[in-house]
Parts: structure tokens; C-alpha cells; sequence
């Protein structure tokens, strides 16, 4: 009977934060997370053909430096969560399997090239 309270008690307080906006959908949150790093990747692999006009001419060390520079823009955005509305970081989770199927399915879909 203690168990079933206190089970009780937690799945009030998970009702209770989804109305105030503290947990997010996890299937929604798996979405944002695949576009993020969707688009990273798109900007990444896009890299090389975006500086290739510029750099034409340039020696060694300014070609390093620019691709340096765009690389790390790139990923501070990607880490910043820029272009989406709702980071990764604060998406709350209301079902673990559905986040943990969401994370692989992401890793997977970068890795071969869909939707990027």
C-alpha cells in the first residue's frame, strides 16, 4: 500500500509539472534533437563546397584558419540549440524508452546520410 502511494504520489507530480510546462513531449523532443542534428551535419558536409571559392589562392595556414572557424561556428550553434525553438537540454522526458528508441534512431539517421 506504501509503494502504491507513493507511486501515486509521483505520477501527480509528473501531471503536476507537464501543466506547468516543466516536461515536453518526448516524441517532439526526439524531432527537434534529429533536425538539430540534421542540419548540422548538412552544414558541415556543405563545407567544403561553400569555401572552396573563397580559399582559392589563400596558402596553407589562412585555409586552416578559416575552416577552423567556420567548423567551430557550426558546432557552437549546434550546441547552442540556434534554429530551433526548444533545446535538447530542456526537454523533459515522460517516457525513457521512447527517448532512449529516439536517441539511437537520431545517431543512426546522421550516420547515413537521411534527411541531410
Amino acid at each position: 500500500e506504501l509503494l502504491l502511494k507513493t507511486r501515486r504520489a509521483q505520477y501527480l507530480d509528473l501531471q503536476t509539472q507537464e501543466l506547468k510546462g516543466r516536461l515536453h513531449d518526448a516524441e517532439e523532443c526526439r524531432r527537434r534533437r534529429i533536425g538539430l542534428i540534421q542540419g548540422a551535419k548538412a552544414r558541415l558536409l556543405d563545407l567544403a563546397r561553400s569555401v572552396a571559392t573563397d580559399l582559392a589562392g589563400h596558402d596553407r595556414e589562412e585555409i586552416e584558419r578559416v575552416l577552423d572557424e567556420r567548423v567551430r561556428r557550426i558546432l557552437e550553434e549546434w550546441a547552442r540549440g540556434d534554429g530551433s525553438e526548444m533545446r535538447s537540454a530542456e526537454c523533459g522526458v515522460r517516457n525513457e524508452k521512447s527517448e532512449e528508441n529516439g536517441a539511437a534512431e537520431g545517431a543512426a539517421q546522421a550516420g547515413d546520410g537521411a534527411g541531410g
